[in-house]
């Protein structure tokens, strides 16, 4: 479902093709959990909570600096 970027990190273009890549993810499993019977916005309400939970955990430095050269694991961009 998640392919690995195509654009070099801390580019505008990286950024839109990861927006892309979770969109379409959210739209994917909101389908599959809405056919399972969850509301949409119990869905969405979800995701919103477990993203912010999971950013809490990260480091200040970890959440705003680029990855290391090579480094294409993770990507964290800062609310802009």
């Amino acid at each position: 479902m998640i392919e690995r970027p195509n654009q070099p990190p801390g580019t505008l273009e990286r950024k839109v093709e990861l927006q892309q890549t979770v969109h379409y993810a959210i739209q994917v499993l909101g389908e599959e959990a809405c056919l399972l019977g969850w509301t949409q916005a119990e869905f969405l309400t979800s995701i919103s909570d477990t993203a912010i939970a999971r950013l809490s955990l990260l480091d200040e430095d970890e959440a705003i600096s680029p990855p290391a050269e090579g480094d294409l694991s993770r990507t964290i961009y800062p609310t802009d």
